[in-house]
């Protein structure tokens, strides 16, 4: 269960907010820009402090170091520039148990295993970001900040679909959109004013 009961923002309050998120389900946040979506992930994710209130996974905070790896928070693709992506994706091999020949295969990685992420097209970029975070470790969460961003159709509904597995085995999954597509497979929506 990750729980907040929460005023959140950086110094002053963007929004007060109280939910209670279970696994098995897929939940939508949906709102304006400038509303608090990404605000509420960074918060849930324990990136940023609540100003006043809990935000809890299990009935641990978020930001405690007991926390650890219990929470996926997927937002703007980040890489080492001197790495190519195979060498990417066998650092999460090692240390995050990612299956690395499986992740080539399903997110059809093979012709771009061997250049740098940062000479890749925004949606090849993005489908190997996607890849990476949500195929290594073992959290109790994953929350995204519109992964959809740069993604064709068919990559969009491979992105719904691994995101209901993901749910169906238990996970909680929370995503910020302005895609219909995507705010479709959510089982619960969450606007935001």
């Amino acid at each position: 269960m990750l729980s907040i009961d929460a005023s959140i923002g950086y110094a002053t309050p963007v929004l007060k907010f109280t939910k209670e998120f279970s696994g098995g389900r897929v939940y939508g946040i949906a709102g304006a820009n400038g509303c608090g979506k990404t605000t509420l992930l960074r918060s849930l994710a324990g990136e940023i402090l609540p100003l006043e209130g809990t935000v809890t996974i299990d009935g641990v905070k978020v930001y405690s170091i007991e926390a650890l790896g219990t929470i996926s928070y997927i937002s703007s693709p980040t890489f080492y520039a001197d790495m190519s992506t195979g060498e990417h994706l066998k650092l999460l091999e090692k240390t995050g148990g990612l299956p690395y020949l499986e992740v080539i295969d399903e997110w059809q990685l093979g012709e771009i295993i061997d250049y740098s992420p940062l000479h890749l097209s925004s949606g090849q970029r993005q489908r190997f970001y996607l890849a990476a975070q949500l195929m290594s470790g073992n959290p109790r969460a994953f929350l995204l900040d519109e992964p959809e961003r740069h993604l064709d159709g068919y990559w969009i509904n491979k992105l719904c679909d691994v995101l209901k597995q993901k749910a169906e085995q238990g996970a909680i999954v929370i995503l910020a959109s302005h895609s219909q597509a995507v705010l479709e497979l959510c089982d619960r929506r969450i606007q935001l004013a």
